[in-house]
């Protein structure tokens, strides 16, 4: 079994926490989502899919809009027994994800001619 470190884990979950949410130590079940697809743990390569990844959420979630670090940690050991996954892998790759931008003004990007 790969070994890994949960502290850069529970960084990165700090990282994807934004506005309110960060001030409570919460991640949205959204931007979960958002991580989970950016550290390419659902898609056609893994066969994890994205109603997967909802079942698993509602699933420890319940009702709740955001999840603590403890919850989501749950989420990401259910995910893994349920697909079968190892854990390790799992927890690595959402280790190494960078968060994408809060925001993209998209006034800042301008379609080039040509």
């Amino acid at each position: 079994m790969a070994s890994f470190d949960r502290g850069n884990l529970h960084t990165m979950f700090d990282l994807f926490c934004s506005g309110k949410e960060k001030d409570e130590g919460k991640l949205s079940v959204r931007r979960i989502k958002v991580w989970l697809e950016c550290a390419g743990i659902f898609g056609a390569e893994t066969g994890v899919t994205e109603s997967d990844v909802d079942d698993v959420l509602s699933n420890v979630a319940k009702q709740k809009i955001s999840l603590k670090y403890s919850e989501f940690l749950e989420c990401v050991a259910l995910l893994a027994k349920e697909k079968q996954m190892d854990l390790s892998s799992l927890i690595e790759k959402l280790s190494n994800t960078t968060p994408p931008p809060k925001q993209i003004n998209k006034s800042n990007y301008k379609e080039k001619d040509g």
